[in-house]
């Protein structure tokens, strides 16, 4: 779609101009004034930063008075829609784009837009002004404008102060500063009872160019994933902020919380050794990543979408060890075993698994002892049952604690999905390649040829 003609941005320049003039002389005569608003603002007194995030933090309240702009803001925005200038401008627009209830919809999206800046630097000169009517002429065009998002994520924590993730998209995750924590609440703010919490282990930023809030969301959550991915960590957002250089985009600035209050089940370190293996994972899974991982809207769903929605349950879902075993042995269900299979479910499930990580390098009688034993409590459970004090006791005597078996059970879910992902091919032709290599050397060098390229990028983590 052709922007607007020069005459068009001449008439939305003069509109804006007007503007301007409207509320410095506003100020000028006090007929515009600030109104006082009291907030919480939380000041932080200490925090420490260990290999799970921050291992102890304090803060206190204090109120304060701080200058808003709410009433001045509702009453410049009413009288410019009287302006001659806007008429104008809003029977150009829909000349040149149609006569569509979104075009007034956006008009006063930027007289908003451009209220709300002039209040709060009334001195913006015309290439700040420029600058807004081009990104809103790319929003009637819909064309990509840039988004900033800073998100707090628990579940991973970093050695270093900041590293950088995706350089090209403008990806980075840092530690958090004290700024990060000294937030502001409103009186009826539901956060205004607790300091950020829960307190983040790592705080990410991206820029990035797109049309609309949506899409920032989606490449937000596909990060997500893919740090969910690279360590057994329950990572998650707990709140983030976004600002663009959109105007119309109602989501172009606006702040997103959780609603979590806890803390994460499972954190993992990235450790400044870890940084460039997970520069490369990043790589390939960005590009690879099933849109069903991280797109909230999707409904399809395969045999991968299935096994990554049991390791984030099992990741995320608190309570009994044993469920949490169950979701990520089901995970492995849907990687490797196929509909039809109703028989030596135990030995099929486990010899395959124990084939195909060992290609990657783990010991594979460790991986299928392993896997029988988590495989005896995820029937237990699914059976109504729970760990009786002797099971227990065997499994602790092997693993000294319960929770180990569940994280080895979870590597190798991890694992198996994401080599399953860079291999590419379908689950019923990788389980005959696994069938057939126990007995065939030719079918094992075939399935050993996929797996080896992407060994070096899917890593076993030491738990």
């Amino acid at each position: 779609m052709p922007g607007p003609t020069e005459e068009l941005r001449g008439q939305l320049k003069k509109l804006a101009v007007q503007i301007r003039t409207d509320v410095t002389e506003g100020l000028a005569d006090q007929s515009i004034v600030p109104e006082n608003e009291t907030v919480l603002r939380w000041k932080v007194d200490h925090f420490d930063y260990g290999a799970t995030g921050i291992t102890s933090f304090g803060a206190h309240g204090e109120q304060v008075t701080r200058k808003t702009w709410y009433k001045s803001w509702v009453k410049l925005t009413q009288a410019i829609g009287k302006l001659s200038e806007y008429d104008t401008v809003l029977r150009g627009l829909k000349s040149e784009f149609g006569n569509d209830s979104q075009i007034e919809s956006h008009l006063r999206a930027l007289t908003s837009r451009l209220v709300r800046e002039l209040l709060s630097n009334p001195t913006i000169d015309d290439d700040a002004i420029d600058e807004i009517i081009t990104n809103f002429s790319r929003n009637l065009q819909d064309e990509p404008v840039r988004y900033r998002v800073q998100a707090a994520i628990i579940g991973v924590a970093i050695e270093s102060e900041k590293t950088d993730l995706s350089p090209r998209d403008g990806i980075f995750l840092r530690r958090p500063k004290k700024e990060d924590l000294e937030v502001e609440a409103t009186e009826f703010s539901y956060w205004g009872t607790r300091p950020l919490s829960p307190q983040p282990s790592a705080i990410l930023t991206m820029e990035l160019m797109a049309k609309r809030g949506r899409e920032v969301q989606d490449q937000l959550e596909r990060a997500i994933s893919i740090l969910r991915l690279f360590g057994i960590g329950s990572v998650v957002w707990s709140s983030y902020q976004v600002n663009s250089d959109s105007v119309t985009d109602p989501f172009g600035s606006a702040s997103m919380h959780s609603g979590r209050q806890t803390q994460a089940l499972e954190t993992y370190l990235l450790t400044d050794d870890d940084l460039s293996k997970l520069r490369k994972f990043w790589q390939a899974c960005e590009k690879t990543m099933p849109v069903g991982f991280y797109d909230l809207g999707q409904t399809t769903t395969d045999s991968l979408t299935i096994a990554y929605n049991r390791y984030t349950d099992s990741l995320l879902q608190n309570g009994l060890l044993e469920r949490r075993i169950a979701n990520s042995m089901m995970g492995l269900e849907a990687l490797f075993l196929k509909g039809t299979e109703i028989q030596e479910l135990t030995y099929r499930l486990t010899v395959r698994i124990a084939k195909f990580l060992g290609l990657l390098g783990y010991d594979s009688h460790r991986v299928r002892a392993g896997l029988i034993d988590a495989y005896r409590v995820r029937n237990l459970f699914a059976h109504g049952s729970q760990l009786d004090k002797k099971e227990k006791k065997r499994i602790e005597s092997k693993y000294k604690d319960v929770k180990n078996l569940l994280k080895e059970t979870l590597d190798y879910l991890r694992v198996s999905l994401v080599t399953s992902i860079l291999i590419g091919i379908k689950k019923s032709e990788l389980v005959d390649h696994l069938d057939g290599s126990l007995i065939d050397r030719e079918r094992e060098e075939r399935i050993s040829s996929l797996v080896s390229p992407v060994s070096e990028i899917v890593h076993k983590r030491s738990q």
